[in-house]
């Protein structure tokens, strides 16, 4: 009898080791899920940042363009209907510049936030490791506790009751 609460207590005390682990390494697995989420958010923005990039070459050859239509029909660049298509140009290209840096910074922000959800995670997953530990623990204590108390009495019913009757009389045995 007391070798079976030995062995209960000394498997509760496993089983508390293994929910330890096993929180430890559910946080190990959210870190490395924040670090993923960083790297690859980081990569959507540098994306992002290159189509901004495009986005002023294209606003120079552009200008560069309606610099060079301008000079070969001899009409000055920088006045009248050709200085009015390089506002325009201008305008119209660093508006969807700003675009892509807008893009860029919230993409690096929603890795940031997602980045810290996952360690939020891993730090429940290794709390609530440790915590069922600790039950796991307590109990195992429990069961420690009560190794070598004897027993408490059980009833028991005399035999004289448990012979079964039929119709209000003993039932015959053939």
């Amino acid at each position: 009898m007391a070798e079976a609460a030995v062995i209960a207590v000394g498997t509760k005390l496993i089983g508390a080791y293994g929910s330890y682990q096993t929180g430890k390494i559910q946080q190990k697995m959210y870190n490395q899920k924040a670090r993923q989420a960083l790297l690859r958010f980081d990569q959507e923005a540098l994306n992002e940042k290159r189509k901004g990039i495009q986005v002023l070459q294209k606003i120079l050859a552009t200008q560069a363009a309606i610099n060079a239509r301008a000079g070969a029909g001899a009409i000055d660049p920088y006045s009248g209907t050709p200085q009015g298509l390089r506002v325009f140009a201008t305008a119209e290209g660093m508006q969807d510049f700003q675009i892509t840096r807008d893009n860029a910074s919230l993409i690096e922000q929603v890795g940031i936030l997602q980045s810290i959800d996952n360690k939020q995670a891993g730090s429940m997953a290794a709390y609530q490791g440790r915590l069922a530990a600790l039950t796991q623990v307590g109990e195992a204590a429990f069961a420690y506790s009560q190794i070598g108390k004897p027993t408490p009495p059980q009833e028991t019913t005399p035999i004289s009751s448990m012979t079964p009757t039929y119709g209000g009389g003993p039932m015959a045995v053939v």
